[in-house]
C-alpha cells in the first residue's frame, strides 16, 4: 500500500517544480544573450560599410563616446537616394569607410567652409570579436579603439538629400571610446 503524500509534502513538491522550471528559464536566457549580442556586433557588422560621426569641435577624436550613423552606398545623390547628413547633423562630421580588405578610409567634414580632408591608404581597422574592440590603425600602430555599447543600436530617419523624397531610415550605434593615441586617454 502506497501512502498518500501530506499536504506539507505537496507543497513541498510543488515548489520544487516551480524551482526547476525557472532555473531551466534562467538558464535558457543566460545562454541566448550572449550569442544573440556576438551575433549584433562582428566583422561583417562593419565590413564594406560607411559611417559617419558627429564631430563638433573635433569631437570624434576627444569624446568618451561617439555615435556611429550607417550611411547607405548612395550618400553622394546619386539616383535620388541621397542622405543630407550636413541637414542632420548640422556641424561638422566625420566619415569611417569600413571596406573588406581590412582598409579604412577615414574623411573629416568641415560646413563652415565645406572643407573636406581625406585620410588615405595607410588607414587599417580590426574588430576583435573576443573582446569587442573596433580598432583603427595607422601605419600598423593603433590610434583608436572603441567598443559598441550592447542594445546601443537603433532606428533613426535621415532627411533625403531631395525635395519631396521621404527620409531614409538606418541605424545607429554608440561605441565608447578604450583608446585614443591623439589624447593619451587609455581605459576611463
Amino acid at each position: 500500500m502506497v501512502e498518500e503524500p501530506t499536504s506539507q509534502g505537496k507543497n513541498e513538491m510543488m515548489q520544487e517544480k516551480i524551482l526547476k522550471k525557472y532555473c531551466c528559464l534562467i538558464l535558457i536566457l543566460f545562454l541566448k544573450c550572449p550569442t544573440s549580442w556576438a551575433q549584433i556586433f562582428n566583422d561583417q557588422y562593419f565590413e564594406d560599410t560607411k559611417w559617419v560621426s558627429k564631430s563638433k569641435d573635433s569631437s570624434f577624436f576627444k569624446a568618451d563616446t561617439v555615435q556611429l550613423v550607417k550611411t547607405i552606398d548612395d550618400t553622394y545623390f546619386i539616383n535620388g537616394q541621397g542622405m543630407d547628413i550636413p541637414e542632420f547633423f548640422n556641424t561638422d562630421f566625420v566619415q569611417l569607410e569600413f571596406h573588406k580588405n581590412r582598409k579604412l578610409k577615414l574623411s573629416t567634414f568641415f560646413l563652415k567652409d565645406w572643407v573636406i580632408g581625406t585620410f588615405g591608404s595607410d588607414y587599417k581597422w580590426q574588430y576583435i570579436k573576443s573582446t569587442n574592440f573596433l580598432n583603427l590603425y595607422f601605419n600598423d600602430t593603433l590610434i583608436m579603439s572603441f567598443i559598441p555599447i550592447l542594445n546601443s543600436v537603433k532606428k533613426i530617419l535621415i532627411p533625403s538629400s531631395y525635395n519631396g523624397k521621404p527620409d531614409i531610415e538606418t541605424i545607429e550605434i554608440s561605441l565608447v571610446r578604450k583608446y585614443c593615441i591623439f589624447y593619451n586617454i587609455e581605459n576611463r
